[in-house]
């Protein structure tokens, strides 16, 4: 017999011993529930509830073959998965299968109710505080795997002082710490990693299923492990439901009933397959057989013996390369899936967002939680400042407590562009990796507080077009190289952000842009409404003297008919001046005034305009002061005359004979102020406060009842503020008025 042949057969018999383990599985399946129920009919509040919850979410463990894993294809297969199958048929239950990379994924997301159902488990104790369990329809012994050298057999005893991998969260786990709670276990994330470090040396043994171990070991390929003994622990695996959904427990017992044996058998040979095994020789016979050959070909034996060690060593070397290359590569495919996943549910949050407030939030917890890290901040443009970043008290945080040192220092930081990592993304628009906060000279946080708490970071912008409005900051408490995958696909995140910012500031436009064309409408009325009442007195005065001298020409006195026609020609000043003045406004409203400031002396244009009124101020007995000295203002000469002309007009309008105006100036703050100050009758603080608003420029009848065009202080307001300056007033009623205007002063 060949030596290829006797080592092939050598393998097999050491496979064979995990057989009986199976048949027993086989033996065991069927009679763990029992032959179907004649009475499992639904309930009608059954059936009800099924109607409610006509889907049940269903995170089955993702590596445990052959009882329930995903195929290349994501597909969930095996055992479990036949007998959901089932399941849905016979009660009319929908499952969403949902995939998680490990069992500890789906343990933890059970915990917080968002999966509804197992379908292979074991109950535990600790599993019995927030799930309920079925009768177990699958059954399978716990054995010692080692490697094919270990030649004795071993007892859960034996194990002590060994290195032993064990799948860390299945029930076996537990059981065996609280039984043996001083042994040490090397938890492995599933199966087949423990399987590979007995294989390559790296564990002394583990403890697993014998069918999952016999499955995973047919797969991989691995043929130096053999069974060397059982725990006394067999696995019972069942299905599981939430304990405050009672009535899916009594509906999955009930359609697990209506599985018949004939259905059961049927998936435990799919999947559970036996051949026969070739025939094993006794020992006494081996050892003549190599005996025999051990005289006749020793030389050739051992020349065989070194190159196949030699080539042992090398195909073991390649299968470990392989091993790794595949790990990798399997890590590297489920990365890229979570990745994707990441991806997906932050544009499916960005597009429901309402605020940027609300979709940085969302996104600070999807990317803290897929990447792991426990700390995430968002800062943001002042509003005040349009190129500096200020913290936004959005936060994610793992444990607030933690990390406080480091949230009262980022609360207090604030940042302009090339300055600390939110800073640099703002200068660049990329994102930006730190490795390590505490080394790096440009993360001034750092120097705030003895241990912030934390060590890697990165960062991400928030762009709205060219522009960053916020960046996204996250932090490890470790040092971590960068993940430059990751930060390429954050990059379309950030303009996602964007975009629900220029939502966000486009409603908040939207909305100004309606108040002011509301307040416009309201103020074009008011306008209107001035006008109508400020045209009809001049006109009506116009047409009913006209009206007067035209019937009766011949029957008026000289003396009467002089007071007419001064009378005619009062009104007719005033209609002229109120169109003047509106002409003016709406010129000043549609930007149609030339604007052209030069140096002008102050002195002149104040005389001048004292000089026009001056007739006006004798005849009413009023005294005009003028205290300006010789001051030069930067000013468009029409603009800076209109003022000073309307204000002095107001003044001696509403100032009784015998009283004073009084008009100065001085330097202030780099500008000319300007004060026209009366000693006239005043107004109320209500009138006020709006003199200079356009729904009330309905003007007031002065001390002698002169008219006004209800105008002149708009212009005054429009024509003063072109020049960057302002104009306010003070008044007491009974005590006069006093109004003040800044122009620029002008600088040689």
């Amino acid at each position: 017999m060949p030596v290829e042949t006797r080592i092939a057969r050598t393998m097999m018999l050491r496979i064979r011993g995990f057989f009986p383990f199976i048949l027993l599985l086989l033996g065991l399946a069927p009679s763990a529930v029992g032959s179907a129920a004649t009475d499992a009919a639904l309930t009608q509040e059954e059936r009800d509830w099924i109607a409610k919850h006509p889907i049940v979410r269903l995170m089955p463990d993702p590596l445990f073959p052959p009882f329930e894993y995903f195929d290349e294809d994501g597909t969930y297969r095996g055992i479990g998965a036949e007998y959901v199958a089932l399941l849905e048929k016979k009660v009319g239950i929908r499952f969403e299968v949902i995939w998680v990379k490990d069992w500890q994924e789906s343990v933890a997301r059970t915990k917080r109710r968002e999966n509804d159902a197992w379908s292979v488990v074991a109950s535990t104790p600790q599993r019995a505080e927030y799930m309920l369990f079925t009768k177990p329809y699958i059954e399978s012994p716990a054995v010692i795997v080692v490697r094919s050298d270990v030649k004795r057999r071993l007892t859960v005893d034996d194990l002590k002082g060994m290195k032993v991998t064990i799948s860390s969260g299945y029930a076996v786990h537990d059981t065996l710490k609280r039984r043996y709670p001083d042994m040490a276990f090397d938890p492995v994330p599933d199966p087949l990693t423990g399987l590979k470090k007995v294989s390559f040396g790296m564990a002394d043994a583990m403890v697993v299923n014998v069918a999952l171990a016999s499955h995973l070991m047919e797969k991989a390929a691995i043929s130096n492990l053999r069974m060397a003994g059982e725990v006394g622990y067999t696995y019972r695996w069942g299905f599981a439901s939430r304990d405050d959904w009672p009535q899916l427990y009594t509906i999955l017992e009930k359609g697990l009933a209506q599985i018949t044996p004939e259905e059961r058998q049927a998936i435990t040979r799919k999947w559970v397959a036996l051949k026969d095994q070739p025939w094993a020789p006794s020992r006494t016979f081996v050892l003549l057989v190599l005996g025999v050959l051990a005289v006749l070909v020793i030389g050739t034996v051992l020349a065989w013996n070194r190159s196949l060690k030699r080539r042992i060593n090398m195909r073991t070397w390649e299968l470990a390369a392989e091993l790794a290359e595949r790990e990798r590569a399997e890590v590297a495919l489920r990365k890229r899936a979570e990745l994707i996943q990441l991806l997906r549910r932050m544009a499916n949050d960005a597009n429901k967002a309402t605020t940027l407030e609300d979709a940085a939030r969302d996104a600070l917890a999807n990317v803290c939680t897929y990447n792991e890290w426990p700390v995430g901040h968002a800062y943001v443009l002042s509003a005040g400042r349009p190129h500096l970043l200020v913290p936004s008290g959005i936060w994610h945080l793992a444990d607030g407590k933690e990390f406080s040192a480091f949230r009262m220092a980022t609360e207090k930081t604030s940042f302009e562009a090339g300055i600390g990592l939110p800073g640099r993304v703002m200068a660049s628009g990329e994102p930006a990796w730190i490795v390590d906060v505490t080394k790096d000279s440009n993360f001034p946080r750092a120097k705030l507080a003895d241990d912030i708490g934390v060590k890697a970071g990165f960062a991400l912008p928030v762009l709205s077009g060219l522009k960053v409005v916020a960046v996204l900051e996250f932090f490890s408490p470790d040092a971590v190289e960068p993940d430059q995958t990751l930060l390429d696909s954050l990059v379309q995140v950030g303009t996602q952000l964007g975009r629900v910012y220029e939502r966000e500031r486009a409603e908040k436009d939207l909305r100004a842009s309606q108040a002011a064309l509301e307040t416009l409408n309201q103020q074009k009325n008011k306008l209107f409404s001035i006008l109508a009442h400020d045209l009809r007195s001049p006109f009506n005065a116009l047409l009913g003297l006209s009206e007067l001298l035209a019937l009766g020409r011949d029957t008026y006195s000289r003396a009467e008919l002089v007071k007419y026609s001064k009378s005619i020609n009062d009104s007719g000043h005033r209609l002229f001046q109120l169109l003047e003045n509106l002409l003016e406004w709406s010129r000043s409203q549609m930007d149609q005034i030339t604007f052209e400031p030069e140096p002008q002396e102050l002195d002149a244009l104040v005389g001048q305009s004292l000089s026009l009124l001056s007739g006006v101020a004798e005849e009413k007995n009023v005294r005009l002061v003028n205290e300006v000295p010789k001051l030069t203002v930067q000013a468009d000469r029409h603009m800076a005359d209109t003022v000073i002309r309307n204000l002095l007009t107001n003044a001696i309008k509403f100032t009784e004979e015998m009283g004073s105006i009084t008009i100065s100036a001085q330097r202030k703050n780099g500008s000319i102020e300007t004060t026209v100050a009366d000693t006239g009758i005043g107004m109320a603080p209500d009138r006020l406060a709006s003199i200079f608003l356009i729904g009330s420029t309905q003007s007031s009848r002065g001390t002698r009842g002169e008219a006004g065009t209800g105008l002149g202080l708009l212009l005054c307001k429009d024509f003063v503020e072109r020049h960057g300056g302002t104009i306010d007033a003070e008044s007491k009623l009974g005590e006069g008025s006093i109004f003040r205007f800044t122009l620029p002063i002008h600088r040689d």
